[in-house]
């Protein structure tokens, strides 16, 4: 069997063009408004400013770091997701996600810790253009904060969820549509994630029907379900939705995937 063999051309950000110590554990990444968020699991997060600068081993070349930790302000130093809110009337303010909390951030040291109703293990983040903050929890479900800093709760109970282990969240809202809530939103009742390899029939492909993993999307008003199972994260890009499971890479076509006349 022949093997074709690619010559990956990585570049590599290391030694003294990364400000974070040897063996620092990174946790997030995240590009906005043209930089670059780097979350970690207990030095605070980092931000590139200019990180269209590729390194180059052959001339030194100037990366813009800045890094906010426990010196400038910053409580909670386990940062695992970030967001960016926008609120009619206010500047935008970050939102920074711990694995127990949030922190909003309007830059240099305002740094304000957002209170909630009780503990929770929180696993991811998302933002969308009316204000809305959406996190994701380990076994509490999707938790809302509003553009007045009201909370709500969306588990199996009310959004129909298969499982209350939110694995990926991301907002589908596209600015030149105007203001709206276009929400994916991804569980699993299986830590290692429920995604199987599908089997064949004929000539077709066989999705396993898998119960306690589910795909959900949200407008506002109503949550629709699909039963695809084992997502662990969203990119939403223009007309399609991006998933990776706990196997596989997934791609859905927006518009035929929320289309249920056809």
């Amino acid at each position: 069997m022949n093997q074709r063999k690619e010559e990956y051309l990585w570049e590599f950000f290391r030694g003294t063009q990364v400000p974070w110590v040897l063996g620092t554990e990174l946790s997030a990444i995240w590009f906005n408004e043209g930089k670059l968020f780097i979350g970690t699991k207990g030095d605070g997060f980092y931000i590139l400013k200019n990180p269209e600068t590729a390194p180059n081993e052959r001339k030194e070349i100037k990366l813009n770091w800045e890094h906010y930790g426990h010196v400038e302000g910053l409580l909670d130093v386990k940062v695992i997701g970030f967001a960016r809110r926008a609120v009619t009337g206010r500047e935008p303010v970050y939102a920074l996600l711990h694995p127990d909390g949030m922190t909003f951030w309007a830059g240099k040291r305002d740094f304000k810790p957002f209170s909630f109703d009780g503990r929770r293990e929180y696993t991811c983040i998302t933002s969308d253009l009316e204000g809305n903050v959406w996190l994701g929890s380990n076994g509490g479900g999707v938790i809302r904060i509003t553009a007045d800093d009201k909370i709500l709760q969306y588990t199996i109970g009310n959004a129909n969820f298969g499982s209350n282990r939110i694995t990926a969240i991301v907002s589908g809202s596209d600015p030149s549509q105007g203001k709206g809530i276009a929400l994916w939103v991804a569980c699993d009742n299986v830590k290692d994630g429920s995604d199987q390899v599908p089997g064949l029939r004929d000539g077709r492909t066989i999705e396993s029907d898998i119960d306690g993993s589910t795909t959900h999307f949200y407008d506002g008003l109503a949550w629709d379900k699909w039963k695809i199972p084992g997502i662990r994260c969203f990119l939403a890009d223009g007309s399609y939705l991006w998933g990776g499971t706990n196997i596989r890479l997934r791609r859905f076509y927006i518009p035929n995937f929320t289309d249920y006349n056809k």
